[in-house]
Parts: structure tokens; sequence; C-alpha cells
């Protein structure tokens, strides 16, 4: 199944208030906030994409240890993937998706 096809279907079960895993009105109405305003940001278009270059960061790791990205990509090639939470509608196919061809992703 397409991504998108993905992302429409989990949609399509989140919201009708007679699924039973349909969630809050409120929580429905803030998702579609924050996707109409990521949209009317540009933030898709400004999206880094397979091969390009990503800023140089520095982040809290396990333990404390801060993380860095000359640090992963020095064991190598990495795929960054922001996940909310098994709660998102949109992480968790996004994340099933990338699982379909991670060896894939390993075998380069």
């Amino acid at each position: 199944m397409a991504l998108q096809d993905a992302f429409e279907a989990a949609k399509a079960e989140l919201e009708p208030m007679d699924s039973p895993h349909s969630l809050p009105v409120e929580a429905v109405r803030r998702l579609r906030e924050a996707t109409l305003g990521l949209t009317a940001f540009g933030q898709a278009g400004r999206a880094k994409h397979a091969g390009e270059l990503a800023p140089a960061f520095r982040l809290p790791g396990p333990g404390g240890v801060p993380v860095t990205l000359n640090g992963l990509l020095s064991r190598g090639p990495l795929v960054i993937k922001f996940f909310c939470g098994g709660w998102c509608p949109y992480c968790r196919p996004e994340l099933e998706a990338f699982g379909s061809f991670r060896s894939e992703v390993e075998r380069h």
C-alpha cells in the first residue's frame, strides 16, 4: 500500500465518531489545524530529500551522552525519522512503510 493510501486509511479510521478507534473531536481538529498550518507554511517544500545534506546537529542521547550528525555518519549511512508516538495517525503508517524497505536501505 502506498504511504498516502495508508495515511488516508488511518484518517478514515480515526475520524468517524462511530469508529472504535476514533480520536476525540478536539484531537481531530488540532491535527487538521496542524496539517493546514504546515501546508500553508510551505514546510513540505523545505523538507530534506534523499541524498541532500542534513544540517549538523548535537542532541541529547541515551544516558545523557550527546549524539551528533557526524558521529552517526561515521558509523555508516543514516536515515532520520521523526516519530511523535504510536498515537499519531501519520507516524504509524510512515514507520510501517519504512519497515517495508528497511533491508533495502541497510544494503546501501
